[in-house]
């Protein structure tokens, strides 16, 4: 019988030193294609050969979108690849509150029913945080819309509320979501949100008839009449206390439609050229001196947003006001819109506040780039690696 011998490490063979040698010199995003495509291959040692190459020459990872490359790690199950680059990029496991690529990640994972991918991820810290637009609804509302049942437990597992979800599952149209939910899962049809709003009351506003005999058929309690909320008037907040005292003037207003104990600094510095700001039955309404608004409220599938209304003028001040009033609304991503000038204003006031941002990144020779890469501190030389 022949002894076992220790099987060999591909990083010592010839066809893994190559296959660093011909990706080494590539363009960043030329590695990043290549990185991409190993990964969706599967084969470890190729996908370690591809992250070695861009290792090489370690400044590439800033031209390259280590948010995305996660995500598609995270979409194919590559656990070990997974882990590996959470260690590289600096998210370390057990982090209180995730950064927001590995939330995206987690996202990812259990949208594509990659399980133990999405358990290592919650391992350092992902979850039901805020992913897009910045509302906590993603990873529940996208498993509701693409009615995965398999995710849709697999974050109730999680400590997703399942009443909640079946009140998304009502909103979303989705009979079959709502089915698994209430028959399978034992949601109640009577959950009720902190604004009072039930299932029943979101099959009246979807105009579905059949969700609501459902809901009806299976023990939902028809809607009492509520009172319409009184809108603050933004007349009566205006004159020397308005704008001399922002403790009592914004900040009432806003903690009470926002629901959180406090705003961050950068949006009352940020609001400091505003001079009304009124509680309407969505959500907020700013009004600046020069007259332009800038809103939060809900849209109809229940995601957030912060932005401009009533006019397509735009500047840097409105950006910085829209990134902190995000972020003062407990926001660690979002998502912007406009035009590419637009944009870039915005991902800039976010990258500079702290916020992530999911659905654009702008050319590495645009404007906002440029700025940004000139406010970062000069990086120390790294000292060589030994051979």
């Amino acid at each position: 019988m022949a002894a076992n011998t220790p099987k060999k490490d591909m990083k010592d063979t010839l066809r893994y030193k190559h296959m660093v040698a011909r990706l080494q010199n590539l363009l960043p995003q030329q590695k990043e294609a290549a990185l991409l495509q190993e990964i969706s291959k599967g084969l470890q040692w190729r996908i370690d050969a591809a992250i070695e190459a861009v290792e090489k020459k370690p400044d590439d990872w800033q031209l390259i979108d280590t948010a995305g490359v996660l995500k598609h790690a995270a979409m194919f199950g590559r656990l070990a690849t997974v882990e590996k680059l959470c260690d590289m990029f600096g998210y370390p496991a057990g982090t209180p509150v995730a950064p927001q690529p590995i939330d995206v990640a987690f996202q990812t994972a259990v949208l594509h029913g990659r399980f133990r991918t999405a358990d290592a991820l919650a391992a350092r810290g992902a979850g039901m945080h805020p992913v897009s637009n910045g509302s906590p609804l993603p990873p529940l509302l996208q498993a509701v819309l693409q009615e995965q049942t398999r995710s849709i437990d697999y974050l109730v597992k999680k400590g997703a509320d399942k009443n909640f979800l079946a009140y998304l599952a009502v909103g979303a149209n989705s009979m079959k979501s709502l089915t698994h939910l209430v028959e399978k899962r034992g949601a109640d049809v009577n959950y009720s949100t902190p604004s009072g709003d039930t299932p029943l009351d979101m099959a009246s506003r979807v105009n579905n008839p059949v969700l609501k005999q459902y809901l009806i058929d299976h023990g939902a309690k028809q809607p009492q009449l509520r009172e319409k909320p009184v809108a603050l008037s933004s007349e009566a907040l205006k004159g020397t206390a308005f704008e001399t005292n922002f403790e009592t003037a914004y900040l009432p207003i806003i903690l009470k439609a926002w629901k959180v104990p406090t705003i961050t600094k950068e949006l009352k510095d940020a609001l400091a050229a505003q001079n009304s700001v009124a509680k309407t039955d969505a959500g907020l309404d700013f009004t600046l001196k020069n007259g332009r608004k800038m809103e939060w409220a809900e849209n109809k599938n229940g995601t957030e947003f912060i932005g401009r209304n009533r006019s397509i003028e735009f500047d840097t001040s409105d950006a910085r006001a829209m990134v902190a009033a995000s972020k003062s609304r407990g926001w660690t991503s979002v998502d912007v819109h406009g035009d590419d000038a637009q944009r870039q204003k915005l991902w800039l006031e976010a990258k500079r506040q702290g916020l992530g941002v999911t659905n654009y990144t702008p050319d590495a020779d645009s404007d906002a780039a440029k700025i940004w890469a000139s406010e970062q501190p000069a990086k120390k030389p790294q000292a060589p690696r030994p051979n």
